[in-house]
């Protein structure tokens, strides 16, 4: 053999080799990007997926860094805020909507990644979303907003970068629909009781006895009677449906604030209150709420210096609700529960 075909031998053989070499990289490179890729991009995509269906939701739990906790969990037609009351259900509903579309608007840029922390971490607000069987099912964490407010700090919980978020089509502070405090949570209906499972309403003038009255079922059908035995019975045919139409009032009537922290509810107990009403349902159970008027401010004539005549107009009331709760309602709603004994009457 001679030197040339020798020398284009070997030369084939580091080209096979090189080639060999080559296919296998390629093969490498190919897993890599193609068959190692797709748990990368999981991983991409989960720290990026913020979102949660509602209808897969069966308890939410919001934390905050100065110690308040808070626990929503369904319950059939309705939400119950740390295993005690009642949600409200427009509270609930914004941050379920909230919950649902919440996704991320960009990933942002390495400058601003120190100060997203920073907020994350001293002002973050952790939650936690559950299924109905109790499986955690989202993790994350809200911070501060951008400057102009339009988005919201997120890092999702296990992952180490953060986002800004957003609701596409809505402008806001995200924080808001999580962020509520205690009694801003609950629900602030003052009764609240199907018709069909009303089984007495009382509605006490305690300085007007003779307007005083009581409703009661009898035998499928109802029945006004004076609250006060000392009051003369009224006997006229009493209005078509006057009855029906009052009591479905009490389907849900709510309150405008709650104030617990109110310092003059104890004094409160010591006055005789303009109205007190008790709704019992058929199944025992008893939902009462005594009425205070709260007179505005008098104004006063800036020239003479003298009280100017209100007429006494009551616009609010505070309650005092047989749950335990101080709240004010507002005169322009619940007027229409504090109905004289004769307007049932013809």
């Amino acid at each position: 053999m001679t030197a040339l075909a020798t020398d284009q031998r070997i030369l084939m053989n580091r080209t096979i080799i090189l080639l060999i070499v080559f296919l296998v990289l390629a093969g490498f490179t190919g897993w890599y990007f193609y068959g190692g890729t797709p748990d990368k991009t999981s991983l991409l995509k989960a720290e990026r997926t913020f979102k949660v269906d509602p209808e897969d939701i069966g308890k939410i739990f919001i934390a905050d860094r100065e110690g308040t906790q808070t626990t929503l969990e369904r319950r059939k037609d309705h939400w119950v805020v740390n295993g005690q009351y009642r949600a409200y259900d427009n509270a609930v509903d914004n941050l379920l909507d909230a919950i649902s579309r919440i996704e991320m608007d960009f990933k942002p840029p390495e400058a601003m990644v120190p100060n997203m922390v920073k907020s994350l971490a001293t002002n973050g607000l952790k939650v936690e979303i559950y299924d109905r069987r109790e499986r955690q099912i989202m993790a994350y964490y809200l911070g501060g907003t951008t400057q102009d407010e339009t988005g919201t700090f997120i890092i999702r919980e296990g992952f180490d970068q953060p986002y800004v978020a957003h609701i596409p089509g809505w402008t806001g502070n995200l924080r808001y629909r999580y962020n509520l405090r205690g009694d801003e949570w609950r629900d602030k209906s003052v009764f609240r009781a199907d018709i069909s499972d009303i089984a007495e309403v009382g509605v006490e003038y305690p300085q007007q006895k003779n307007q005083s009255f009581r409703i009661l079922r009898q035998d499928g059908d109802w029945k006004v009677l004076p609250f006060y035995e000392i009051t003369p019975t009224i006997n006229r045919l009493e209005q078509e449906g006057a009855v029906e139409t009052y009591l479905t009032e009490f389907e849900g009537i709510f309150a405008e604030t709650f104030q617990n922290d109110n310092p003059q509810r104890d004094s409160l107990r010591e006055q005789l209150p303009f109205c007190t009403i008790q709704l019992k349902t058929r199944d025992g159970n008893v939902q009462q709420a005594d009425f205070y008027p709260r007179y505005p401010k008098i104004p006063i004539n800036p020239e003479t210096g003298v009280p100017i005549p209100s007429g006494d107009v009551v616009e609010r009331y505070s309650v005092l609700s047989s749950s335990g709760d101080f709240m004010v309602v507002q005169q322009a709603i619940f007027q229409k529960l504090f109905r004289p004994y004769g307007f049932f009457f013809k």
